[in-house]
């Protein structure tokens, strides 16, 4: 017991007299003495003391290599070409690996020609069904980047799908989609939710600021601010500028005007007045547009601690950093989505702050391993970043 009071000396701590049994189970009785937890730090403590530490296995996915993207499918030129014509094509005379059912696929040529599809079961691949573009309600069109981003988009419109899987490192568009394809599919009466749910949970990145103030919008605001800026790009303040005219430049005579209107304005007696309303007089802080899609309730922020005993009908509920969560919290989760409901968990699971998870037991990744090839489940993995090139160069390498 020496070791142990050399490098944990407080046996006050819980911790501490944890390791403290561990280490008397050790010199009583016959090696092996392994101590099982989940929390990394006791397992670091332990392995300072000579004491063999491991995590729990029966909540991790099995080992494997790093998962592809999307697997390509060899055809003849004839083949790609017939299932061009027809939308479908029937994969039973083309070997290769069994496919999970929803598992997207690229058919490619000998002669380098591609195109993307999607597995339904009993040998057959059909092709994707995604619009040119999708647009929130009085926003700008937004359409995929890249095939990554198509097969994502086609999960996110198919009313068969009811849950999906989205792995994708940082700038990939998980949130800007996701957000896209929802709201796309509330904008009308006839639509199939009546909403869009957004949460996440609240884990911090380094050390916590305390304790929020506010409603329980105000608390979620920080934790939630990457969908506000999703908001703003997809429903921006201000419409955006045409190429074509975003340099053009004013003429003199038109200078020459603006500026005697100025000075005009300038030498005024009364004070010139703007209004935040659309011109109706009345002052006050302008309401983005964005902000009218969370006070219709359109848009809702949910809070993961409050969620348990709800019943969550017809909303497109988007889980972001899923990652986060054990695998029984995201499965509270989804046992809260009704009938008529659809919920996407994204995240990236090599981004993690939660001490008591990690890349193989975290609950989006075991949520993935346990669903797949279920006919109500699909997986779509984003690698290209779209963001900017210097935030898929900070992924990548840093």
């Amino acid at each position: 017991m020496h070791r142990l009071r050399a490098i944990l000396p407080d046996l006050s701590k819980k911790d501490n007299r944890i390791i403290a049994a561990a280490l008397f189970v050790q010199e009583q009785n016959e090696p092996p003495t392994i101590l099982v937890t989940k929390d990394v730090n006791v397992q670091l403590k332990a392995r300072a003391v000579g004491l063999e530490s491991e995590d729990y296995l029966n909540d991790k996915v099995p080992e494997t290599d790093e998962e592809l993207s999307y697997r390509d499918i060899p055809l003849s030129l004839y083949e790609l070409q017939r299932f061009c014509s027809e939308g479908y094509f029937d994969l039973g005379a083309v070997g290769g690996e069994p496919l999970f059912l929803n598992e997207y696929v690229l058919l490619r040529s000998e002669e380098g020609k591609t195109m993307p599809a999607r597995y339904y079961g009993d040998g057959q691949v059909r092709r994707l069904k995604i619009p040119d573009f999708v647009k929130a309600p009085g926003g700008v069109p937004i359409r995929a980047r890249n095939l990554e981003q198509q097969f994502f988009m086609d999960a996110l419109l198919d009313d068969s799908i009811h849950i999906l899987t989205c792995y994708g490192k940082a700038g990939t568009g998980k949130t800007l989609l996701s957000t896209a394809c929802a709201l796309y599919q509330t904008q009308d009466e006839h639509s199939k939710y009546d909403g869009l749910s957004i949460s996440r949970p609240v884990i911090a990145l380094g050390k916590d600021i305390g304790f929020l103030p506010g409603t329980l919008e105000e608390k979620m605001r920080p934790w939630l601010q990457p969908y506000h800026d999703a908001l703003e790009v997809l429903v921006p303040s201000k419409p955006p500028k045409e190429p074509q005219f975003a340099t053009k430049k004013v003429s003199k005579k038109k200078h020459g005007k603006h500026e005697s209107h100025f000075h005009a304005q300038m030498n005024s007696p009364q004070p010139s007045h703007v209004s935040h309303h659309g011109g109706n007089g009345h002052h006050g802080p302008a309401v983005k547009p964005y902000e009218r899609l969370l006070k219709s309730g359109l848009v809702e922020i949910e809070a993961l601690a409050f969620i348990r005993g709800r019943s969550i009908a017809r909303r497109f509920f988007i889980l972001d950093e899923a990652q986060q969560l054990t695998p029984h919290e995201v499965k509270t989760v989804i046992t809260r989505i009704s009938e008529g409901s659809k919920i996407v968990l994204i995240g990236d699971p090599s981004q993690i702050d939660n001490p008591y998870v990690d890349a193989r037991s975290n609950g989006l990744v075991y949520c993935h391993n346990r669903l797949k090839g279920q006919g109500l489940a699909a997986h779509v993995k984003l690698t290209k970043g779209e963001r900017s090139k210097l935030a898929e160069l900070a992924a990548d390498l840093l």
